[in-house]
């Protein structure tokens, strides 16, 4: 009886636990519901009391972003939708980083999630991996989207975007709501455009009704008196512009056949007859404090042909007429005409002169200055009241670009030619001041109009920054003729060091600690790959198209460890000037010390006599009007300047060039590949020298708005390991070291050396219930396919598997963006036992992503 009544009872219990959890999701939905309603009234409040859209659409943003029940990010916008231009402009957003508003204001139909929605008309729900998604900002954290366009009917008039965690599910009353919601802001939006046109045709209307009433009183008034005998108009007018009276004079000069037709014509004096209304309240004013005499204006005939007059005035009353104004006209046009040309002239041609990019001087027939525009004084030190008057060859002393010698005087040669001179030897301008630039320049006669010789203009252009970036296109050039030879050497030799390397580090591994000797061997040996890596570092420089493999670090430390390891046991030392507050850098650390090793190890042999090398660095913000050749944006300018020999202005020229050397030792390779580096980085590098002053090499690199990650630099082998790797690679030996190196560190390898043979491998080990932990994929398969499109696969079929990219090749995009195309490390050939346990390290060893058990197979 006690167990029936036991089981009765838990029978009841379970009974009222489902009940609690029925009433607990019944008053879940019931409070989502109360705030979807809640939601909606807001919006439709709004929508009925917005008196235009920015306000309607901020609010309606704020109220949609603080309903928390939707689990929406605190990050929304809203873009209104130009059909005819097929454009979304962002009209409001909350939380915009500046690179999304850069990314984010102007989107096409079409374009990315938003554009797509607008493109098909219906609400889009979608996660971080969707393909659609095309711009993404390095700031922006995993998120899903929700798009829903404002809908009038068929008509799309703008977009709702809201961010929400990546991993929401798709809820079909959610998108009911923020349906209901884009369509209240349709019709908030409709009626917000009707309520401004309806404005702007009312005030049209009153305008005409205004305009009507106007013409109506003035038509009412009448005119009573006409002067009859005067060559010259005389008029009488009521103060506030109606004619009493005119004389024919005054009636024919502006082109009516009597005073009557005048009279009647002309109802507002100062809007129909002036061209400048101002100009009668004017005169009006002036009359106020007594006649006024040789007043001019422009006034209009009665085909609205203008002509100057000049006026007398008085302010008369009387009984009958009360104030009112009589005076006198005489028409001036003809001397205001000459006067208006040689103006215009004049202005015309301080206007040439000041807007032109060139400098110009004019001379007399003597050759003294009459004239220099703006960019003249700029490049020769002289003003223009200094210069006038003096001999040209002293404003513009120029030599001759290879010899130094004196430029002849362009005023005599152009005097005894009489025709248009232009060297075509280059010409160095010294300035008043003792500065020096490179121009062009031409002379030519100036003929007045009986084509005599009255003047010479010079005209001469600053050529510096063309020959500099002549000389620059040139050195690049050069550079890239080394890129193709470069890239596949590197690659061949890379795939050979790695088998070498990686048998060698385990031969190293493998021996036992009492075989000193066979160990010694096996470490001179690795030294000697080593080195030859190094080789084929430096050709891999000149890889055509190769990127640098970033990421953020202290440049200040990557300097210091690279110049103090030049520098050690030599007579030179080094002097850093690094601000507390300097930024972080975007680098590829390795390539960076490159340049900084090469730029101390040339200061260093630039002072033979020892001495100190100054490296400094500083932030730089990069604007518009700055004259660096750099994008704007934020750099950190690092400087070495050494206190040798210095350098030639010859010397300059050719510094960065493959091959130059100044040095009886070396390929005079060491700069130019600082050159390719630094121009990779989507830097700069320049240089500075004078003999017996030292010189300073300057170069610029991407400052970073991150943190660097700290590094693991050590990797414990023995504990590595302990699953199956696939490993794609078409050579041969480079595949079977790979083999060897993961089952040193306890993997069971299977090596395949194409594609498809790596995807059907992957898709039959998940099947069998034995997947692969990790992959290796070489990036490049000669005739078949590489680890790009190896990689697509496996992630479309396992999202969470753990693929490393692997090449010898620097030119592929791929290995500088890895994270980008799905990768989870890269392994950079070639590369040792050591450093395929630190990435395998790394990758292994983070968050936890075991294989999918439901692989698509």
């Amino acid at each position: 009886m006690d167990n029936m009544n036991s089981s009765r009872i838990d029978r009841l219990q379970r009974k009222v636990r489902i009940l609690e959890e029925m009433f607990e999701q019944s008053s879940r939905e019931a409070f989502i519901d109360n705030r979807r309603r809640a939601l909606i009234n807001s919006l439709l409040g709004l929508s009925l009391h917005a008196k235009d859209q920015g306000t309607l659409l901020n609010d309606a943003l704020q109220a949609l972003l603080s309903c928390n029940f939707l689990q929406i990010e605190n990050w929304g916008a809203i873009y209104l939708y130009d059909e005819q231009r097929s454009l979304l402009t962002l009209s409001c957003h909350h939380n915009f980083s500046r690179e999304q508003l850069n990314n984010c204001s102007r989107l096409a139909a079409g374009q990315c999630l938003c554009g797509q929605s607008v493109l098909s008309g219906e609400i889009l729900f979608a996660t971080s991996e969707d393909p659609r998604h095309v711009i993404r900002c390095s700031d922006m954290v995993l998120h899903g989207h929700y798009c829903i366009p404002i809908r009038a009917g068929a008509r799309v008039l703008g977009l709702i975007c809201l961010h929400v965690p990546d991993t929401l599910e798709r809820q079909k009353e959610d998108e009911d709501m923020l349906l209901t919601a884009a369509g209240i802001l349709a019709g908030a939006l409709q009626r917000l455009s009707y309520e401004t046109e309806l404005k702007s045709y009312q005030a049209h209307l009153e305008k005409m009704v205004e305009g009507k009433i106007e013409e109506v009183r003035l038509a009412e008034k009448r005119y009573q008196s006409i002067f009859e005998n005067s060559l010259n108009g005389i008029f009488q007018t009521t103060v506030r512009g109606t004619f009493l009276a005119c004389n024919p004079a005054l009636a024919e000069m502006h082109g009516f056949s009597s005073p009557g037709e005048l009279i009647e014509s002309i109802t507002d004096i100062g809007r129909q007859l002036y061209v400048d209304a101002a100009d009668r309240r004017l005169l009006v004013e002036r009359l106020e404090r007594g006649p006024v005499t040789d007043f001019e204006t422009r006034m209009y005939r009665r085909d609205k042909s203008i002509f100057w007059v000049r006026m007398s005035a008085r302010k008369m009353s009387s009984p009958e007429l009360g104030e009112y104004l009589e005076g006198t006209l005489l028409d001036i046009t003809l001397r205001k005409e000459a006067e208006q040309k040689l103006a215009e002239q004049k202005e015309r041609l301080d206007v040439t002169l000041r807007s032109i990019g060139d400098g110009v001087i004019t001379t007399d027939t003597r050759g003294r200055v009459v004239l220099l525009n703006q960019v003249a004084e700029e490049l020769t030190g002289w003003s223009q009241q200094q210069a006038v008057g003096q001999p040209l060859v002293q404003v513009f002393n120029s030599i001759d670009e290879q010899n130094r010698h004196p430029r002849a005087d362009p005023v005599q040669q152009v005097m005894s030619t009489g025709g248009m001179l232009n060297p075509n030897t280059r010409t160095i301008l010294v300035a008043r001041d003792g500065r020096e630039r490179s121009i062009s320049h031409s002379s030519a006669p100036i003929l007045d109009v009986n084509r005599e010789t009255v003047g010479v203009v010079l005209v001469f252009r600053d050529m510096s920054e063309q020959n500099r970036l002549e000389a620059e296109l040139i050195k690049s050039k050069k550079l890239e003729s080394l890129g193709v030879l470069a890239g596949g050497i590197a690659h061949d030799f890379n795939n050979i060091l790695t088998a070498i390397l990686g048998n060698l580090s385990l031969v190293g591994h493998s021996l036992a600690k009492e075989e000193r000797e066979i160990l010694e061997l096996v470490e001179q040996a690795k030294k000697a790959a080593l080195s030859a890596r190094d080789l084929v570092q430096q050709l891999r420089t000149f890889a055509k198209g190769g990127e640098p493999v970033r990421k953020t670090a202290a440049i200040d430390e990557i300097i210091r460890e690279s110049a103090e390891f030049v520098l050690r046991g030599s007579s030179v030392a080094c002097r850093y000037h690094f601000p507390d507050d300097l930024w972080f850098a975007d680098i590829d650390t390795g390539q960076i010390s490159r340049v900084v090793q090469n730029l101390v190890l040339n200061a260093k042999q630039a002072m033979a006599a020892g001495g100190f090398i100054d490296i400094g660095c500083r932030n730089i913000r990069k604007e518009h009007h700055d004259p660096l050749p750099l994008k704007d944006n934020l750099y950190i300018e690092v400087s070495v300047r050494d206190q040798g020999k210095g350098m030639d202005a010859k010397t300059l020229t050719t510094i960065f060039d493959p091959y130059f050397t100044t040095k009886n030792e070396g390929y005079g390779l060491g700069l130019a590949i600082c050159h390719s580096i630094i121009r990779k980085h989507k830097g700069h590098i320049a240089v500075e020298s004078e003999p017996g002053k030292g010189t300073v090499f300057t170069f610029y690199v991407r400052a970073s708005s991150r943190v660097p990650v700290p590094e693991n630099k050590g990797a414990d082998l023995s504990g590595q390991g302990g699953g199956r790797a696939l490993v794609l690679d078409d050579e041969a030996l480079v595949g079977i070291s790979i083999k060897r190196m993961l089952e040193h560190l306890h993997y069971q390898v299977t090596l395949v050396r194409d594609g498809q043979e790596a995807i059907d491998s992957y898709l039959e080990a998940a099947g069998s219930g034995a997947p692969f932990s990790l992959a290796i994929l070489d990036l490049t398969i000669p005739g078949g396919m590489g680890g790009e499109e190896v990689i697509g696969e496996l992630l479309r079929h396992d999202p969470r598997a753990k693929v490393l990219v692997s090449s010898g090749y620097s030119d592929n995009p791929v290995m500088a963006q890895y994270q980008e195309y799905g990768f989870s490390g890269v392994l950079e050939k070639p590369f040792q036992i050591e450093e395929l346990g630190r990435v395998l390290a790394s990758v292994m060893n983070g968050p936890e992503q075991e294989s999918d058990p439901s692989v698509k197979l």
